[in-house]
């Protein structure tokens, strides 16, 4: 069987002469923001209402994004990226609807909108356009929130992880 570099990664390095990788592709440091919503702070929400839960460099590349929560009875948000003054960027860019009925009390990666070519990218540039109609080119951090769609049946606490990776 025959193999074949397919990334253009390996595809530089098997090539004749070899082609260095460029710095920002030799990986970097990954680095973990954790957040938590207490369920007195959540209960009560409203549709459309906003939770700020981490805030993210621009120059990073954003990879895994999880939520932790007891099962609630009904209620589902949406999982974007806001300005730092609350102001969406893209408010379902990261997910459109989560079921807070379908979660327990395990680590669940929700992030699933962005494709594998944002997940390579910087969110700066992953984001750009929707970055750029925010009015938000100069801002260096983001956060990522969530927005009630349904409100939660039921009072839970929320806790979210996200891993990004800056490079050196």
């Amino acid at each position: 069987m025959a193999y074949t570099a397919t990334t253009d990664l390996l595809a530089n390095l098997v090539a004749s002469p070899v082609v260095k990788p460029a710095q920002t592709d030799q990986g970097g440091k990954t680095r973990t923001v954790k957040g938590l919503i207490l369920a007195a702070s959540f209960v009560g929400g409203t549709v459309g209402q906003i939770y700020g839960l981490l805030r993210v460099p621009v120059r990073a590349r954003l990879g895994r994004v999880g939520l932790v929560n007891a099962t609630a009875t009904t209620g589902f948000v949406s999982m974007g990226l806001y300005r730092t003054n609350g102001v969406a960027v893209d408010a379902v860019c990261l997910s459109s609807g989560i079921p807070l009925t379908a979660h327990t009390s395990a680590q669940t990666d929700v992030v699933a909108a962005p494709s594998a070519l944002q997940h390579s990218q910087l969110i700066s540039a992953a984001f750009k356009t929707a970055i750029g109609t925010a009015s938000a080119t100069n801002d260096i951090e983001l956060d990522i929130g969530i927005a009630i769609i349904t409100v939660a049946g039921s009072a839970v606490d929320l806790y979210a992880e996200a891993e990004y990776t800056i490079d050196e």
